[in-house]
């Protein structure tokens, strides 16, 4: 299911992607894809219809492309509440739960 996921939000991205750089629609080559990229949006889209901002209206993101085939992808929730002591490992039972 994991991977179901993390796919269908490349598949996302990269829409996103040639919606704002038509060039990307494009690429014709994995080489066309190396390189890094911002992410503008993670939605999925359940059976029903219902569309779902995984990540909220504005997450934040990037995915890189080196030329090995190797990918690295990195999406976060911007308005996750902070830890108080400024320390993940240290949170209270109520950080941890609120950032889950």
């Amino acid at each position: 299911m994991t991977y179901r996921i993390i796919g269908l939000a490349e598949i996302a991205l990269l829409f996103c992607l040639a919606a704002i750089r038509p060039e990307v629609a494009q690429a014709q080559t994995a080489q066309d894809m190396i390189g890094s990229w911002a992410l503008v949006a993670n939605v999925n889209i359940r059976e029903d219809g219902t569309r779902v901002d995984v990540y909220g209206a504005d997450p934040k993101g990037i995915q890189i492309f080196d030329s090995s085939g190797r990918l690295a992808l990195i999406t976060t929730r911007p308005d996750l509440p902070r830890f108080a002591s400024k320390n993940r490992l240290t949170g209270t039972p109520e950080e941890n739960a609120a950032i889950v």
